[in-house]
């Protein structure tokens, strides 16, 4: 029997964030109200599913949010993986009036001149996390909480075999506490995808 490896990639929920700033990787930014029900929302939806383990961003936002699945699902094993963290841009702490007239680009080049990460970057380390979570947990279902951009880029990269960022912006983007789940073989080839996107109201 073929072993299939299921990842549920959950980006992490509505954060607390009274400035209205880009939190990035600045400390401090913890789930709303809302953002723990969004998780809630989120860990009974996947409570169907086999579990064994569950990783996460070592950002408090996505720490919380699995933290909240787990207290839903059981008692799985949190582990804390740095290559699922957020992106790194001298951006954070911007308005984000300001960001979204700019459509949230980090990646023009004077924000890279100032230490921010390329795309390629973020992809990579993703994807490294991606390969040593199926290389861990071969033919079992596991959850990995990380950010918006590590999702979207990881999608394009996967699904679309497209990756620029004109097309990472929009209706596609992950929306908080959404699921992304891609089913990975023996050969660590991808062979099915499935996106739960949950509608708060």
């Amino acid at each position: 029997m073929t072993e299939i490896t299921v990842t549920h990639w959950v980006r992490h929920g509505e954060v607390e964030n009274p400035k209205k700033i880009l939190p990035g990787r600045l400390p401090g930014f913890h789930l709303s109200a809302n953002g723990k029900k969004q998780a809630q929302q989120t860990a009974i939806y996947l409570k169907h599913y086999p579990i064994r383990s569950m990783y996460t961003s070592p950002m408090d936002r996505c720490l919380e949010t699995a933290r909240v699945i787990q207290q839903t699902i059981g008692k799985l094993p949190i582990i804390t993986e740095p290559n699922l963290t957020e992106i790194k841009t001298p951006r954070e702490g911007e308005p984000l009036t300001r960001l979204e007239k700019d459509k949230f680009n980090f990646f023009k080049s004077r924000f890279l001149k100032k230490g921010g990460e390329t795309i390629e970057e973020i992809l990579q380390r993703t994807l490294s996390s991606l390969n040593a979570i199926i290389r861990d947990n071969n033919g079992r279902d596991v959850i990995i909480v990380t950010h918006g951009d590590s999702i979207m880029f990881l999608k394009m990269k996967l699904l679309w075999k497209r990756v620029e960022f004109s097309l990472s912006r929009g209706p596609f983007y992950p929306s908080p506490a959404s699921i992304l789940s891609l089913s990975f073989n023996e050969s660590r080839t991808l062979i099915q995808s499935s996106e739960v996107i949950f509608y708060h109201v």
